[in-house]
């Protein structure tokens, strides 16, 4: 039964390369890839507070391993057992993060969820900011001003009129940008699409790598948490890892690495270097040698249909595709 579904699965995947390929040449040959961008909003974080996020991000995973550690030499815990708390603790990890930095953003400088990227939209503030201050009174634009010129710059705390003089403003651009509907079947298409036109060449890069393995004599494996799904013998235990491989990780990902990071980095570097920089510590945190390249690929691709749509919701149907097409392989095509 395995080998026949995974029969099926190549035959798909197959379909899908093909259709990429088609995909890749009419937009080659229409450029399309070379129109123009909607672009992301300039960042009001600065690097004090992505300082603050990896501290965070370290204690917790301090913390954390600590409580594993302390479980691992107090109880008799099967491996199976070892690996379902390894992998729940990574994503309870991950959901900390985003949460905290969320929570930072929000209490420093006001932003609503929407503008941290939870509307799964990117934030314009300098273009349209002025037509929306018109409607505000004198004094409430001075505020804004220096909420601006402040927040950019990541110094501490904002007076609260600032903060909520900013996040009025952020509200009003959104509505004038007419981006009130983020989740749209638009943006899911161009997830779709784009994940189809990227797996050419993330096939042959893939192929590369497997190449490269053996020369090196570096056998290739899937990632800690896809082993650690291979091995799984509980159904419930499955269907609750595959959900947050599939949907739970691309959201978190894509929320910091995109929402956040990318559009500091970008605000630091101009978007070009950002691209680079962002898929370089995207791939280095998914700590995989071989995987190295393909997943710097994948960065690459995520960053440009974050710059491309101006949604984050492009870029998660396009991660959340790709996680899927992993599970499956290990499924039904790894032993």
């Amino acid at each position: 039964m395995k080998s026949i579904l995974g029969s099926y699965l190549i035959s798909i995947l197959g379909l899908l390369f093909l259709w990429g390929l088609v995909l890749d040449f009419i937009f080659l040959a229409k450029r399309k890839y070379a129109a123009e961008k909607v672009g992301v909003g300039d960042a009001f974080w600065g690097w004090r507070d992505a300082a603050a996020v990896v501290l965070f991000f370290v204690l917790f995973e301090f913390v954390l391993e600590g409580m594993s550690h302390f479980i691992f030499k107090t109880f008799v815990i099967s491996p199976q057992e070892r690996g379902r708390i390894a992998f729940f603790a990574n994503s309870g990890l991950e959901v900390a993060t985003v949460l905290f930095l969320c929570f930072l953003l929000g209490r420093r400088y006001g932003l609503k969820w929407k503008t941290l990227g939870l509307a799964l939209i990117s934030h314009h503030i300098s273009a349209t900011s002025a037509d929306s201050a018109s409607s505000l009174r004198a004094d409430s634009v001075g505020h804004a001003q220096h909420a601006v010129k402040y927040a950019s710059h990541g110094l501490g705390r904002l007076p609260r009129i600032q903060r909520r003089t900013q996040a009025f403003l952020a509200t009003k651009s959104d509505e004038k940008c007419g981006l009130e509907k983020p989740f749209s079947f638009s943006t899911a298409k161009e997830g779709v699409l784009a994940y189809c036109g990227a797996l050419p060449p993330l096939v042959g890069v893939g192929l590369a790598t497997q190449f490269l393995g053996r020369i090196w004599k570096i056998p290739l494996k899937p990632q800690v948490p896809l082993q650690i799904l291979q091995g799984e013998t509980s159904i419930a235990a499955w269907a609750v890892m595959g959900f947050v491989i599939v949907i739970l990780v691309p959201f978190l990902e894509e929320i910091f690495f995109r929402g956040f990071l990318y559009a500091l980095l970008r605000k630091s570097f101009g978007m070009g270097k950002a691209m680079v920089l962002n898929s370089l510590l995207f791939s280095s945190l998914h700590f995989s040698f071989l995987a190295f390249l393909p997943i710097f690929c994948i960065g690459l691709f995520l960053a440009y249909l974050y710059e491309k749509t101006g949604s984050l919701f492009a870029p998660m149907v396009f991660h959340a595709l790709n996680n899927t097409v992993a599970v499956l392989l290990v499924v039904f095509l790894m032993k």
